[in-house]
């Protein structure tokens, strides 16, 4: 159940998407041409089977996904943030499992750009042929404990974390392994919000 402050939030989030999609009718900003700031009905909370995941979603997004909306009729999903935010269950460019999901996170947000580049030495070693079972299992072990919500186009998508100590937050990645990049908000629905917030100013 949704405490009181998030119900608030979350009846704030579907007053600022509508005005989100009054106020950027020409559909100007980047990736709103895709979703239209268009969403899916709300997931049922029946729908949200964790167990085929074999993880524990975090409580906002479920929020979001059983209230504001599940998905939506835009080739990558429904309205948010670039193209938009993805059905549950829908991955888009990303090869994870329930079992890479389950693991607990290599990408954490204290990482830097020489614990980066260790982590991804192998990409270059030799040791390992690209494109073999060891190398993809290694690859797709990077995004342990994380799962796609959205993409930004190209090899850019927008993953949720969902175990460890930053747990509930967005963090955007490149397949092409450039160093991943935390969104300042602690929560899914911070993050979310804040998007419309930047959208309604005219920050985006």
């Amino acid at each position: 159940m949704t405490t009181t402050v998030r119900s608030e939030q979350l009846e704030s989030i579907k007053s600022k998407l509508e005005q989100a999609a009054k106020k950027d009718t020409a559909l100007k900003v980047f990736g709103s041409d895709e979703h239209q700031y268009k969403i899916h009905e709300p997931a049922a909370q029946d729908d949200v089977r964790e167990e085929e995941f074999g993880v524990s979603l975090p409580e906002e997004y479920v929020a979001f996904i059983t209230t504001i909306g599940n998905g939506g009729p835009g080739n990558y999903g429904g309205a948010g943030p670039y193209y938009g935010i993805y059905e549950l269950g829908e991955f888009g460019y990303m090869e994870i499992d329930s079992y890479t999901m389950s693991l607990d996170p290599v990408i954490r947000s204290s990482i830097t750009q020489n614990i980066w580049d260790d982590l991804i030495a192998f990409t270059g070693s030799g040791e390992l042929i690209d494109g073999s079972e060891a190398y993809d299992k290694k690859y797709n072990e990077l995004f342990a404990g994380l799962m796609t919500v959205g993409t930004m186009g190209c090899n850019g998508q927008m993953m949720l974390v969902l175990n460890g100590r930053d747990r509930g937050r967005v963090v955007y990645i490149n397949q092409d392994l450039y160093l991943p990049k935390f969104s300042p908000e602690k929560g899914f629905l911070d993050w979310y919000e804040n998007w419309l917030d930047k959208l309604i100013a005219g920050d985006q």
